[in-house]
């Protein structure tokens, strides 16, 4: 069922088994998982149904470091979180990312890729996903070849994104027809309160903009509030730890990452067709699918460089047929009104505006601009940095609540990773005839502006990092809380590093995982 706190009692006390904190993609993966069972569960959230700019306004933040658009854009008080604006893209992390690389410090999980498999292919399940398909597999789907790129250069993996992406709108009936579960809308955890020792979850404190309080009290809580949120619960959590619950070596909200992207260079080539049949977007019955150029291992390790994944970019020009066309169609808002020179382009065209139409309809494959620039988009893990972080400003929001304090930093290794994947990308293009590549200057150069050049991801990953050792990490490889029994985040803020693939994917094969350990729990 689906109750709006809002309607209760003030000072209400709520009992139950478990309860989750975060009414996103991870938790109500969790909280549907968890229903399966006998136990008792409580999904809270802070947001309703609906935007609501009152309840949005709890995520303001202060920037310190670099600018990061996607504190503010990329983060969603609402049920189903950030999954009402997402894209919906999906890509299990690669066998290397979970390494220690001597190369990358403070890297490695306590996991490894294929521990975490099986529950990858549950997680695409819960995306509404087809098979378990991201490499030559997916090309094959497609009925496309990949360019003969030499394998220990460029690999051949695909995303997916599905066409259920709003998790709210998809598992409503669910979450309101499940037996035992109550999901709590407009309740904002404001603290998590252990015993007196700081050792043993008890409660979560809830609080609503118009004032009423609450608590629910769990053996068994759970945070799913995202990369910077979760870590901000822990440290407002301050009434037994005053530093915060899991910050006894000062690493909740340190390690902050995102995914840095940018464009590095521009495709000059006489197969533009070519490419754009490779690597522009294939509908399919299950998912859309964009092939990728990622950067093999085996340059990684040489290069001693991060994870980077890269695609082609299509921007069409002003007189390109296809593009005048969905002007007027209104698929593309920014394009002004047709003029007559533009009906020239239409009439000039025609001939690949009827191939555009077999593709589209018959083919299932992209439309296909005849006149277009082509860039290199960049797709690129972030080195983990201690100095770069979250942590609590002197400002408070509506609800009395430190706000979030971002202080978001880069090392030069990854403009150098950029560069090494941009020149492996031209070495290759060039052997195959594809084109030339020309490569910005700012990715070349090691100059102190070449971030400005980049931008982030609305990815938040690492405040919250997942290690075996308490020294390393604040949660464990089970995602509970070094130290507090019962207290556990599944988050992309466990995420030791990045990769170069999206977080949620992952996010959801950790929810699953961690749902199964609950089960087995409580079965002994």
């Amino acid at each position: 069922m689906i109750f709006d706190f809002q309607d209760f009692p003030s000072g209400s006390n709520i009992d139950c088994d478990i309860c989750i904190v975060g009414a996103g993609a991870a938790g109500i993966a969790l909280a549907l998982e968890l229903a399966k069972t006998s136990l008792d569960i409580v999904l809270l959230e802070s947001g309703g149904r609906f935007s609501e700019s009152d309840t949005q306004a709890l995520y303001d933040s202060e920037i310190i470091g670099l600018t990061h658009l996607g504190i503010h854009q990329g983060r969603h008080r609402i049920l189903g979180g950030s999954t009402v604006r997402w894209s919906g893209q999906s890509l299990p992390l690669e066998p290397i990312d979970f390494e220690r690389r001597d190369w990358v410090p403070f890297s490695g999980w306590p996991l490894s890729r294929q521990e975490l498999d099986p529950f990858y292919r549950q997680a695409e399940a819960v995306m509404h996903l087809g098979n378990y398909e991201y490499g030559q597999d997916a090309w094959q789907r497609l009925g496309l070849n990949p360019p003969k790129f030499e394998p220990d250069k460029i690999g051949t993996l695909v995303s997916k994104y599905t066409y259920k992406s709003n998790f709210f709108e998809t598992y409503r009936q669910k979450l309101q027809q499940s037996p035992g579960l109550r999901v709590l809308q407009h309740a904002n955890a404001v603290q998590l309160v252990t015993n007196p020792i700081g050792t043993k979850i008890e409660e979560v404190q809830i609080r609503t903009l118009t004032g009423k309080t609450g608590t629910v009290r769990a053996a068994t809580t759970i945070v799913c509030c995202g990369g910077i949120e979760s870590a901000r619960l822990l440290l407002v959590s301050n009434q037994v730890c005053p530093t915060g619950l899991g910050n006894q070596h000062d690493l909740v909200g340190r390690f902050f990452q995102d995914h840095v992207d940018c464009y590095s260079a521009e495709i000059v080539t006489k197969k533009p067709r070519q490419l754009q049949r490779l690597y522009s977007w294939h509908r399919r019955r299950d998912a859309y699918y964009y092939p990728k150029i990622p950067l093999a291992e085996a340059v990684q390790r040489e290069k001693q460089v991060l994870n980077v994944i890269g695609d082609l970019f299509f921007q069409p020009s002003q007189d390109d047929g296809l593009r005048v066309l969905l002007g007027l169609l209104g698929k593309e808002p920014s394009l002004e009104t047709a003029r007559r020179s533009q009906l020239k382009s239409l009439l000039r065209d025609l001939p690949y505006l009827a191939f555009n139409a077999y593709q589209y309809g018959v083919l299932r494959h992209n439309p296909v601009y005849t006149r277009s620039r082509i860039l290199l988009r960049c797709h690129s893990e972030q080195s983990p940095d201690p100095t770069s972080r979250i942590t609590l400003s002197a400002e408070k929001d509506a609800l009395g609540i430190p706000k979030a304090q971002l202080d978001w930093q880069l090392t030069d290794n990854c403009r150098e990773s950029i560069y090494e994947f941009t020149k492996t990308v031209a070495g290759e293009f060039l052997r195959l005839g594809l084109g030339e590549v020309k490569v910005f200057d700012w990715v070349s150069k090691a100059e102190e502006q070449w971030t400005e050049n980049i931008w982030d991801t609305y990815h938040h990953m690492g405040t919250t990092r997942m290690a075996d050792n308490p020294t390393m990490g604040v949660v464990d490889r089970n995602c509970q809380v070094h130290g507090v029994e019962g207290l556990y985040v599944v988050s992309s803020s466990v995420f030791p590093t990045s990769g170069s693939s999206n977080p949620t994917l992952t996010i959801l094969a950790l929810a699953i995982r961690l749902a199964d350990r609950l089960k087995s729990l409580q079965s002994r």
